[in-house]
């Protein structure tokens, strides 16, 4: 186990056997996970991957998680490539004198590479991703390793000549030494064929040597050494005598380049041995942060998200699914994945236990198996297929009784199986643990197998453990009824069509709907007269019962679902109604301010006239200054009303609640000319606002603050150089899941236009599937921007119907 990475104080989930994780489908998620992991070290963590049960461990997992979530959410993710084995080969450099050949010197050198630009990605956005740094801050970057081979070592697994000048040395001589072999063998030959001793074909090489064909019948006219005969034995190929002397020479200075060749790899070793600690510490740092971006990159496939934890053992899933589900359903449809019925369970933090009852292939074993390979998913730092509203518990073991455990082996009956399984979680369960029972009660007499699985739930319940159970067994369902720990639950059946829904449903058993169903078969009707005969009235009765209120239950949810849509259709239109109020309000404002300050303007003008006047008139007499005097003074009390009533109008402006009161870095609008841009300064009432790469002043009392955006502030993303637009970067993603209606139109509107600030082309708007109501009122803003050019649904490996693609321009 790796306590580099796992921790040595890391708490393991309590679960046995080794298959019990399996029965869950965890084989299968750790299966997807695998094929998503780009290193060999990045395999063997996951390989020791357990379940923790320590809500420290837990917590960081879910940080990692976010931040690799937040890196995809920016266009962004890990620069981790494709990487082969390394260990082996730093176990082969150990002894001394030992090397390694080119090629997997360059799987050492891309190690030391991925770690460095890992290093280097991660350290200059340690500020946004603390945790993911906390494990690429322990890499040391190997940059001078990185420089040893590559000089060495080309693209093509080979020793450069550059790599001593001892060797560049030797291949340029033997270079030449080849190219005088073939000059002089080329001669030999023309003289030997012009003569007719030597055959067509031309020089050729044999064992290892240049050698020309000669005629059989005239080997002996030709001094040399024959190195082969053709297969017809017509044919020899002779070395002349005249290339001996120089084929030797290159058989020398090969030799002499595989020593070099070895010195200079035996030198590499050297310098690359004290540096297997590091080399190995990197690699396993890029292992780590390899396993943490596939498993997050993985749960992508099924909209996987990072729910909090709950501190009171409270158990919330919403619209939980089980990943193999949503696999099996998206492989034969493209919206597969909303054939998936969701799971929404509920367990309290006073209540211990669930009894699950209904129809056979009702969904029972599926909700029981989705509720426990969620919370093991979470422990494991898995992101969940749940909504992000869930609460989930850490629980400190896991006990599973699912499908037949008959063993011939040791000559166990399947109800054997289950007894010797209740022994052995009876002696390990503890407080905090779950278990999970499908079908309790099954394999022998079903009243002793009531009773028998009675008394271990209590069992369980005495020493404070969870319990999830699946049954048929009334005497279950009663004792779920009465206990003050436990709650009946059922998978909803829908009476019309004899059909499941596969709809869990709390607080109410169900009915195993056996004699409606073979009904619908067309068994014959004495045989089912005979059958209820058997049961009893007494039972029938309160099969009956059971099956009315499952009906009448349904009915009330339907019901209430239809309230819920007009109570949001009429929050809808309130919504709107409220929107063009202010708008109405803003505008008759805008309108009295406006006519305000031509007046005023207006009065400016006059003032300037007469005073012009009053000079020219004060000339003439003493009198005549007196009665302009009071002329003036009664123009002044005109113009002095006037701006009155004007600075009582920006006044009203002022009563504002204080988070509406602009303030630098915040967005602001003038509404006279409907200008947005960013508040600069702020001296007293005098304001400087950025707008479209210009600075306007002002007064503050003209300034809206824009509701609902975060101010732009100076992000890197910002250019350096100056731009039209001073406000933030648009982020490429929108998310709306959990917002009314208005509050996403709001967002979308403020959203849109930053994108369009920003010259995005393409983004995502994330609303979720639910019952498609966020959805329409999505698609219903979209085609009111006219800047919106189209948009379509994302495919299903961007989120599918949950998710709208937007292109703009």
């Amino acid at each position: 186990m790796n306590a580099d990475f796992w921790g040595m104080e890391n708490k393991h989930l309590k679960y046995a056997p080794d298959s019990t994780l399996d029965k869950l489908g965890f084989d299968f998620v750790l299966e997807r996970v695998a094929s998503a992991l780009r290193t060999p070290e990045g395999a063997a963590l996951l390989e020791e991957l357990r379940p923790s049960a320590d809500p420290e461990q837990i917590d960081r997992w879910r940080c990692q998680n976010a931040e690799i979530q937040e890196l995809t959410t920016l266009g962004e993710r890990l620069p981790i490539p494709n990487l082969e084995e390394l260990e082996a080969w730093l176990e082969q450099i150990r002894p001394e004198g030992s090397w390694l050949t080119p090629e997997p010197l360059l799987i050492v050198m891309d190690h030391c590479t991925a770690a460095r630009q890992l290093h280097t990605f991660l350290k200059t956005r340690r500020q946004e991703r603390p945790e993911l740094w906390k494990i690429a801050s322990e890499i040391d970057p190997l940059v001078s390793t990185e420089e040893l081979i590559r000089n060495a070592v080309s693209d093509q697994a080979l020793l450069r000549d550059s790599a001593s000048p001892e060797l560049k040395r030797l291949r340029r001589e033997l270079v030449d030494t080849k190219q005088r072999l073939r000059k002089t063998v080329q001669a030999v030959y023309r003289k030997h064929l012009k003569s007719g001793l030597a055959g067509d074909e031309g020089p050729t090489l044999r064992n290892g040597r240049m050698v020309i064909p000669l005629l059989v019948e005239h080997k002996r006219k030709v001094e040399g050494f024959i190195q082969d005969v053709s297969a017809t034995g017509q044919t020899v190929y002779m070395e002349p005598a005249e290339a001996l002397e120089i084929n030797n020479s290159i058989r020398e200075l090969e030799a002499a380049e595989e020593r070099e060749e070895k010195r200079i790899l035996q030198e590499i070793a050297i310098r690359l041995r004290p540096l297997i600690p590091t080399i190995h510490r990197n690699a396993g740092k890029t292992g780590q942060l390899d396993l943490i971006d596939s498993r997050t990159r993985t749960a992508r496939q099924w909209n996987g998200s990072l729910p909090p934890l709950s501190d009171n053992g409270t158990l919330i899933i919403r619209d939980g699914k089980h990943p193999q589900l949503i696999h099996k359903m998206r492989s034969g449809s493209p919206d597969g994945e909303r054939g998936v019925i969701p799971l929404n369970l509920t367990l309290e933090g006073d209540e211990l236990g669930i009894v699950i009852s209904g129809p056979n292939a009702g969904g029972k074993s599926v909700a029981l198996k989705t509720a426990g390979l969620i919370l093991i998913m979470q422990q494991s730092g898995i992101p969940v297929p749940v909504h992000p509203d869930s609460r989930l518990p850490v629980i400190d073991g896991i006990w599973v009784d699912i499908g037949d455990e008959q063993s011939i082996e040791n000559d166990l009956s399947t109800f054997s199986s289950r007894l010797h399984w209740m022994k052995r979680v009876l002696e390990r369960v503890g407080p905090g643990d779950l278990v999970l029972i499908d079908e309790a009660g099954t394999g022998t007499d079903p009243e002793e197998g009531g009773a028998l699985f009675q008394a271990f739930i209590e069992a369980l319940l005495e020493r404070e453990a969870r319990m999830i159970a699946t049954t048929h067994h009334g005497v279950l369902k009663n004792f779920a009824h009465h206990h003050p720990a436990l709650v009946n639950g059922s998978m909803e059946f829908d009476r019309s069509t004899l059909q499941p829904t596969w709809t869990f449903r709390k607080g109410i058993p169900g009915s195993s709907y056996a004699f409606e169903i073979a009904g619908r078969l067309d068994l014959p009707g004495t045989l089912l007269g005979r059958s209820r005969d058997l049961l009893g009235e007494q039972r029938e009765k309160l099969a009956g019962l059971l099956t009315d209120l499952e009906e009448r239950l349904q009915i009330a949810e339907q019901r209430r679902n239809e309230a819920e849509k007009l109570a949001q259709s009429a929050s809808r239109e309130r919504e709107v109604f409220e929107e063009k109020e202010r708008e109405l309000k803003q505008e008759r404002k805008r309108l009295l301010e406006k006519a305000w300050l031509e007046a005023e303007q207006i009065v400016k003008q006059a003032n300037k006239k007469i005073e012009n006047a009053v000079e020219k008139v004060g000339q003439l007499s003493t009198s005549g200054k007196k009665s302009l005097s009071g002329i003036r003074k009664d123009i002044n009390e005109y113009s002095s009303r006037v701006r009155d009533k004007n600075r009582k109008l920006k006044g009203s402006k002022k009563e504002r609640a204080p988070e509406e009161n602009p303030r630098p870095g915040d967005r602001v609008r003038l509404p006279e000319t409907d200008t947005t841009g960013e508040l600069l300064e702020l001296d007293g009432n005098n304001a400087v606002v950025l707008s479209n790469g210009l600075k306007l002043k002002t007064s503050i009392d003209n300034l809206e603050k824009v509701l609902g955006s975060a101010a732009p502030g100076r992000r890197t993303g910002q250019s350096k150089k100056g731009a039209s637009w001073s406000g933030r970067r648009a982020s490429t993603s929108l998310d709306l899941r959990g917002l009314r209606a208005g509050e996403a139109e709001n967002r979308m509107m403020h959203y849109l236009d930053d994108v369009m600030m920003s010259g995005l082309r393409e983004v995502e708007i994330i609303h979720g599937i639910g019952e498609g109501i966020l959805q329409k009122v999505v698609h219903h803003y979209l085609e009111s921007r006219k800047e919106v050019s189209g948009f379509q649904s994302a495919p299903p490996e961007r989120g599918g119907g949950g998710c709208t693609i937007v292109r703009i321009g």
